[in-house]
């Protein structure tokens, strides 16, 4: 829903798509410790997110660098990601 959108990838709230996430529900309002996860993001490199993704098939590959920096840009904006979950789950 996110790939190739203009507003920051990291950007749930401006995305509107919090209610219609699929653990929305069960997440909302309880508190949630996302360390462990944001943690791992921040450890995350460039060569690793172009590991994982040439790991999964794009098909015709048209998608492949739009995910890419997606999730590059999430790598290198973890801790603006962090305050997003939290904000995102009240």
């Amino acid at each position: 829903m996110l790939i190739g959108k203009r507003n920051e990838p990291w950007e749930f709230s401006k995305h509107q798509i919090g209610p219609a996430h699929i653990f929305n529900r069960a997440l909302r309002g309880k508190e949630v410790d996302f360390r462990p996860f944001i943690d791992k993001v921040k450890m995350l490199t460039v060569a690793n997110v172009n590991e994982i993704l040439d790991a999964i098939p794009f098909g015709d590959g048209r998608w492949s660098g739009k995910v890419r920096d997606h999730l590059v840009s999430v790598v290198q904006n973890a801790a603006k990601l962090e305050i997003e979950f939290a904000r995102c789950l009240k």
